[in-house]
């Protein structure tokens, strides 16, 4: 696993990089209880929406837009575009999930 670009980021890539934390929004599963967190995490070349599925309350709680986080996830193709389905994801020296 490489630390990459937003630009160099593709579908079935293992991804590990540093982002800038442009949006978040808690929203709720649509068919079970609980939440996912969605995000939008941008570098100097472009920016990727990611969703964080487990401790999604817990990351919302210690993330704040305009954090650097450090992110390990899997890019993967949903509706002709790249997401990233998020593992991890480190704030500011703590790790949130």
């Amino acid at each position: 696993m490489n630390d990459l670009l937003v630009n160099q980021i593709r579908p079935g890539v293992n991804v590990r990089g540093v982002f800038v934390l442009k949006s978040k929004k808690l929203l709720t599963y649509r068919e079970a209880p609980g939440h996912f967190l969605a995000v939008t995490l941008a570098d100097r070349t472009g920016s990727v929406e990611g969703q964080v599925w487990e401790g999604a309350e817990e990351a919302s709680a210690h993330l704040k837009v305009g954090d650097i986080v450090a992110v390990e996830a899997l890019a993967v193709a949903y509706n002709g575009s790249v997401q990233l389905r998020i593992v991890s994801i480190l704030s500011e020296a703590h790790l949130v999930i």
